[in-house]
């Protein structure tokens, strides 16, 4: 079959975004909500064949019979009503994770590395080394509940340090206040993510396949993501970013990721952040003319570039 499934739910936005353009582009996308298959469906993997059949509302559907996929899959247990309902949605997102995972389909998009839809921590440890390799930097950080060394971070970076959430779930994040160092105490009940603060613009490159796609943000606010005071623009990014985001791709076995930069305006120097492999790209998708959806359509039909 020539069909796409389309795994998500039609109120997010992103999802949403992604199955208008792809029918937009003619693609004959098979949609399937999230909800309906989580709460009432099943999931069924072949370990053998690996492959997976997803079975709801009386018909089944296998990944064999699409040429591609596009998964916007997230846990929605703790949204439940019941206990049951909890269980049955946490178990069936795992499966579907796993399922994901454990499929040798060449085209799917959103089979994600692990659970934590690539968490910040996990950047700081384990992607620095690629990073560095193509010579750009990643801000040092540290995740603690100990006051004594979040407080020995804060002076060896002249209290010039960002605060944010050290999960994958999206926080603010905002340079700390002399009124946050009175309260270091607090950060005993839940570690907490302190990052050194790079002044300088923000670049969202959106990598699919082999293209890359840039957006530079300037903003006088730390987080652009809730600022009213920010301009973008579309950028070309230099050949090692280039390079460096097609290895993340390669790396992470995601052909399609929002990789977060800083550029420092003091040193020219690239810090990278983070690397999303769910990223919410429609805002970018829009301000570009839609290039990056349409590169989603072609390489879900498979269809070259050129």
């Amino acid at each position: 079959m020539n069909d796409v499934l389309c795994l998500g739910s039609m109120i997010d936005r992103t999802f949403s975004h992604t199955v208008n353009r792809l029918r937009s582009e003619s693609l004959r996308v098979i949609v399937l909500d999230l909800v309906d298959v989580l709460v009432g469906g099943r999931i069924d993997v072949d370990w053998a064949d690996q492959s997976f059949s997803i079975f709801c509302k009386g018909k089944s559907w296998c990944i064999r019979d699409f040429s591609a996929a596009y998964v916007r899959a997230y846990d929605i247990s703790l949204g439940a009503l019941d206990e049951i309902t909890r269980d049955k949605c946490a178990s069936e997102f795992i499966r579907l994770t796993t399922a994901l995972r454990a499929s040798d389909h060449q085209r799917v998009i959103g089979r994600s590395l692990d659970l934590s839809n690539l968490s910040k921590v996990f950047h700081s440890i384990q992607l620095a080394p690629i990073a560095n390799y193509f010579d750009i930097h990643t801000p040092e950080s540290i995740v603690t509940n100990n006051p004594s060394a979040a407080m020995e971070f804060i002076v060896k970076h002249d209290r010039m340090v960002i605060c944010k959430g050290a999960s994958a779930f999206k926080t603010t994040a905002r340079l700390l206040r002399e009124s946050d160092i009175l309260r270091l105490d607090l950060i005993k009940r839940c570690a907490t993510l302190l990052q050194q603060y790079i002044h300088g613009p923000d670049v969202r490159v959106h990598l699919v396949a082999e293209e890359s796609f840039a957006e530079a943000i300037f903003s006088s606010d730390v987080d652009y993501r809730f600022s009213n005071n920010k301009s973008h623009e579309v950028v070309q990014i230099p050949d090692f970013v280039q390079r460096f985001c097609a290895q993340l791709g390669v790396e992470l076995e995601c052909p399609f990721l929002g990789i977060d930069f800083k550029i420092s305006t003091a040193t020219g120097q690239w810090y990278f952040l983070e690397a999303n492999s769910m990223p919410a790209y429609q805002g970018y998708d829009k301000r570009a003319g839609g290039v990056i959806s349409l590169a989603l359509a072609n390489y879900l039909a498979n269809k070259s570039k050129n």
